[in-house]
């Protein structure tokens, strides 16, 4: 059985609670790939196998499932590693001056760890690991879910059996933008850790 075949019997057999694993799954870092299932439920609901709503519902209620997890994870195990573990990257002293810029800047970097590929997976561990308030992250969270999901939901529905062109679309845009921000917010780091040196 090939992919698309698994797929199509894996949303056939479970509908929406399959969309709502998949996007529980991809949150907490297992390899889904929120895109594909998205843009080919998509698809299902513009054949009108599914229905918009519950679709979008039991996306963004995945989503904040495998977040309030991963949040858990981080708050409970992620800091000890990092004290330990990551103290040649991340000192103590920086790490209390991250976890307060990070708090001012919560509801973009949320969200936005929401859009973006491959900061969807490791976002809300880090959100544990800095400990960001709970609430707020949790309704960052709920709309980055909610914007993601609508947009790649419609998009899927207007491709129709096309849905595979999205997913070629979000791959060759997605990763190289997410690169180009990470690198982006290295150099920001590594400029302002050189001044506070000097």
């Amino acid at each position: 059985m090939g992919a698309f075949e698994l797929l199509d019997h894996f949303m056939s057999a479970y509908g929406y609670w399959a969309l709502f694993l998949a996007l529980a799954l991809e949150t907490m870092a297992v390899p889904v790939f929120s895109e594909i299932i998205l843009a080919y439920t998509g698809y299902l609901v513009a054949l009108g196998h599914l229905s918009f709503w519950p679709a979008l519902a039991a996306a963004v209620l995945g989503t904040l499932a495998g977040a309030a997890a991963a949040y858990a994870i981080g708050l409970r195990g992620g800091r000890p590693l990092l004290e330990r573990f990551g103290r040649r990257w991340l000192p103590p002293e920086r790490v209390a001056s991250f976890e307060a810029r990070l708090n001012r800047s919560l509801g973009a970097a949320v969200f936005a760890g929401r859009l973006l590929s491959g900061a969807r997976s490791v976002s809300a561990y880090l959100g544990g690991v800095f400990r960001l308030p709970f609430g707020p992250f949790l309704f960052y969270s709920a709309l980055g879910a909610l914007v993601w999901s609508a947009g790649v939901l419609l998009a899927g529905m207007a491709l129709g059996e096309r849905w595979h062109e999205l997913v070629s679309a979000l791959h060759a845009w997605l990763l190289p933008a997410t690169l180009a921000l990470a690198a982006l917010g290295a150099a920001v780091w590594w400029v302002r850790r050189r001044r506070a040196t000097r």
